[in-house]
């Protein structure tokens, strides 16, 4: 395999024309060896004499990238970088950003960081969040907010110069619904014009007001399934749909007590 490929990075399928499942026999090895005294010193020996990389590709590309962010911190004190820049034939600032996103749940899933990377990434002065880069965001979010007239944005919108900014805002949404968003962070963002309120809340919130304006004329949610307020909201629809929703179980305690409280059973 090494004489005709150059390497031994072997996928774990791969099958050799006598049908030696050499691929799963390689794997093996280096399971062993990450163990103590899993293999012999004749037999590291050996397989390393073939080239043998001990680590996997992503291990191995990891490793490479990290040497050289420590030397751009060991060169420049700082891991502060923009995502274009390049060190030493490494796309550092790209990689950087990888891990940060990564970080934040939001990259591939092979990308997801041990403990161990992230302290080691610590030790060299890692830059987990660039608060240039997040209030850059969050203008692309009042820019929206002004065109639009709200920030009911898709995970998947993608906004100026390739910014992800759906899934940034679903990020932000989260941490606050986690009590882990910083409070300049909130502060900042219902300047910017976000709603806390998932769409589904909000749709809630828009009945139940239209059911408080029927109750408090008629004083009952007698409602026929067609009706349609003054201003053209379909009531009767809505309240049919709580309805469904309370005997599937999809709806919250809270809904339900609010939904009660005005006559809907």
């Amino acid at each position: 395999y090494k004489r005709q490929f150059g390497d031994l990075e072997i996928p774990c399928s791969y099958v050799a024309g006598d049908g030696k499942k050499l691929g799963v026999w390689l794997n093996n090895q280096k399971s062993s060896y990450r163990k103590r005294h899993g293999l012999t010193k004749e037999q590291v020996q050996k397989l390393e004499a073939l080239g043998i990389c001990w680590e996997g590709k992503l291990e191995s590309g990891f490793e490479r990238k990290y040497q050289a962010a420590s030397e751009y911190y060991r060169e420049h004190g700082n891991l502060d970088i923009p995502s274009t820049l390049v060190y030493k034939g490494e796309s550092l600032g790209k990689w950087l950003n990888e891990l940060r996103l990564a970080q934040n749940n939001a990259g591939p899933q092979n990308q997801k960081l041990t403990e161990e990377k992230v302290q080691r990434l610590n030790q060299i002065g890692m830059v987990w969040e660039k608060k240039d880069s997040w209030e850059y965001r969050c203008q692309l979010a009042e820019g929206y907010f002004r065109e639009h007239g709200d920030l009911e944005i898709s995970q998947q919108y993608v906004g100026r110069d390739g910014i992800w900014l759906g899934k940034w805002l679903y990020i932000q949404k989260m941490q606050y619904k986690k009590g882990t968003l910083e409070e300049w962070k909130k502060e900042r963002l219902e300047e910017a014009g976000i709603c806390w309120q998932s769409a589904s809340e909000i749709a809630f919130e828009k009945g139940i007001r239209a059911l408080e304006e029927y109750f408090n004329r008629c004083q009952n949610a007698d409602i026929s399934k067609g009706y349609v307020m003054p201003d053209g909201y379909r009531l009767g629809s809505w309240v049919y749909r709580q309805k469904r929703k309370k005997r599937d179980g999809k709806l919250t305690g809270e809904q339900e007590r609010r939904l009660t409280a005005l006559g809907v059973e």
